[in-house]
């Protein structure tokens, strides 16, 4: 915009380019003649003041490109500007970080937040143990688990559309719409599983006597499965610092990259998504089945560890923003095969009864402590030392637990070659890949076959 100031008005005359002598300039903004001033973005600096970068000065036929002042010069003036949304902009409040505790909308912010989590846990616990019982041969988990990844790459891109259109000519990101697509997604869902989903209970004669006695055994007689469970923890943590950082680090990037452009950069994030979902997820979900059988459960977590430690240290190097999108291919690593093999492992240990669960104390382990501790580890991380060293650390932790699990494998195929475990002479119980569960309990037999 162009903004018109005459004798004793003045205006921020900020650049960084060519040098204009400060004592030339006032003696010739104190002529009567009027001075025009192309300014280029600005910057709000506090409640009463924005600092704008001069482009052009043109006055008495003479014109200034890119003025600067050699010393400190603070100038004030009047702008007149007809923008709406200059204007929303300047008369923002901004809240500090610190006091936001203080607002009634951030506790109940907190609580929506909390209980749908919760819920949105509980829900997805049940689907995956319903799914399971669904399934003839439990590896073909994955084939059902990408139709979940593909409808949610669908419905970020056209949620993303959706909030973009109806944000257009407002101060702030218009994001309702997402909210109502939710609800509408929702009901379709609640009506669909009602009417159509019909899953077959266990009868009560192979359901588990004592759930919490056998959740116990698990615990305290395998150590293979409380390895497990770290391993899932240490993942929650790594994909807490993907889920809760990858984009400001994008911007980050994009900014050191000389690219300030929100709108290549909002363009670079969804194309982001779009490989995580169709590049990633999709392809793995469908290859896990494959991956299970041919590595088995402990060497596909292994797999696992060492993606999130090259995707990591290669953002650590990573110069320009685009070259983000090969490194998203890796999430079909360490989200689809992840995902399906932490599941499909809990699903094997599984006895009559206690699919729920014991999804659901995969879960806790994954989100409940994985997630939780990662959000405040890497939120510390990330504000302190930056994205890059964030996800150097990361990388690093990441490939020292891959190289640890290796040799914890190694040690115990070593023992189990000297001395193959053997049931107890009073129990008819016996270990499958480490772990002992009653046989007419165990999941890993025929169908790890089939």
């Amino acid at each position: 915009f162009i903004a018109e100031h005459h004798q004793g008005e003045f205006i921020d005359a900020l650049g960084h380019n060519d040098t204009v002598n400060s004592d030339d300039y006032l003696s010739e903004v104190r002529q009567n003649t009027p001075t025009r001033v192309n300014l280029g973005k600005g910057k709000k600096q506090d409640a009463n003041t924005i600092v704008v970068q001069v482009d052009t000065l043109a006055k008495n036929f003479r014109v200034w490109n890119n003025p600067s002042c050699e010393g400190s010069a603070k100038m004030t003036g009047s702008l007149h500007c007809p923008n709406p949304l200059l204007h929303s902009i300047v008369n923002e409040v901004r809240i500090p970080d610190q006091e936001i505790v203080r607002y009634d909308q951030f506790w109940y912010t907190l609580l929506i937040v909390l209980g749908v989590r919760v819920f949105g846990s509980c829900c997805e616990n049940l689907a995956d143990s319903i799914c399971f019982k669904l399934l003839r041969n439990p590896h073909d988990y994955g084939l059902q688990r990408m139709w979940g990844a593909a409808g949610w790459g669908l419905t970020s891109a056209v949620s993303g559309y959706l909030v973009d259109r109806m944000s257009e000519g407002k101060a702030t990101i218009d994001r309702s719409i997402a909210y109502y697509l939710s609800v509408v997604l929702l009901v379709i869902d609640a009506v669909v599983c009602l009417a159509c989903l019909k899953v077959k209970d266990d009868s009560p004669e192979k359901k588990t006597a004592n759930i919490w006695s056998n959740v116990g055994k698990l615990l305290r007689k395998n150590p293979k499965f409380l390895v497990f469970l770290a391993l899932v923890t240490s993942c929650g943590i790594f994909s807490s610092f993907l889920w809760n950082f990858l984009f400001w680090f994008i911007a980050d990037i994009a900014k050191e990259d000389g690219c300030g452009d929100n709108s290549k950069i909002q363009t670079l994030s969804g194309l982001v998504l779009a490989v995580n979902c169709y590049g990633g997820e999709i392809p793995f979900f469908f290859a896990s089945g494959w991956f299970l059988k041919k590595l088995g459960y402990e060497h596909c977590m292994t797999l696992v560890l060492i993606a999130f430690g090259v995707r990591f240290l290669s953002y650590y190097f990573l110069i320009s923003p685009w070259w983000i999108l090969p490194i998203e291919a890796l999430n079909g690593f360490t989200f689809g095969l992840f995902y399906s093999t932490m599941t499909t492992y809990a699903n094997a240990l599984t006895p009559p009864g206690l699919e729920g669960t014991m999804q659901g104390l995969v879960s806790a382990t994954f989100e409940g402590i994985g997630l939780a501790a990662g959000s405040l580890l890497g939120g510390y991380m990330f504000d302190k030392l930056g994205g890059r060293m964030l996800f150097l650390y990361g990388g690093v932790a990441s490939i020292f637990l891959a190289a640890t699990h290796c040799v914890l494998l190694l040690t115990w195929m070593t023992s189990e070659a000297s001395s193959p475990p053997d049931a107890d002479e009073d129990s008819d119980e016996y270990y499958a890949e480490g772990i002992r569960i009653p046989p007419e309990q165990n999941n890993l037999g025929e169908d790890w076959n089939n």
